[in-house]
């Protein structure tokens, strides 16, 4: 969940400090960027284009040497000559580890067409915080008086450019607040 909170910081450099000096990050079939900067450079394009970007932890698997990390994307194109329209598109990374628990090697995957799409058009479903706050009831992590109680606040999240401050806490299981 630390990796997925890098994303989401807005520091390029904490998504780096995950990788072995000389790892690699590989989105989709695009060209590998090879060490921390170069990958520091790749987070900063999606943190520019994305600046409220969201990402959630949705499983991890073992696959004989590697680990696959499973994530969704939240965020509104909001960064320069951005559409303001919302993203939501799932994907995972495939790691190689080294002794140190460090990444060496990252392949990235996600629907590049469907992302490029709601760039544009925006994505069709639910808002994320509406998404969020029916996963914390359905989890129990969140009771249903606490949220009729803000109901008013809770609606303005499906206006809501960001979803940050709902995802800025330790674990969703602690300090739930409106």
């Amino acid at each position: 969940e630390r990796y997925t909170d890098a994303w989401g910081s807005q520091n390029p450099q904490q998504v780096a400090g995950f990788f072995a000096e000389n790892g690699s990050l590989r989105v989709n079939d695009g060209e590998p960027a090879v060490g921390r900067e170069a990958i520091a450079g790749v987070a900063r394009e999606f943190m520019t284009a994305l600046p409220d970007m969201v990402l959630l932890f949705d499983g991890l698997e073992g696959r004989g040497d590697r680990v696959r990390f499973y994530w969704t994307l939240h965020a509104t194109n909001s960064g320069p000559g951005g559409t303001g329209k919302m993203v939501r598109v799932s994907g995972h990374e495939t790691w190689r580890l080294d002794e140190n628990g460090l990444i060496t090697e990252s392949q990235g995957s996600f629907p590049t067409a469907e992302y490029e799409r709601q760039l544009e058009v925006g994505y069709e479903g639910e808002a994320p915080a509406e998404e969020i706050l029916k996963t914390l009831l359905r989890e129990g992590l969140v009771s249903v008086n606490v949220l009729s109680q803000h109901i008013g606040r809770i609606q303005g999240l499906r206006r809501s450019r960001s979803v940050r401050f709902a995802m800025r806490f330790e674990s969703i299981s602690m300090r739930w607040s409106l």
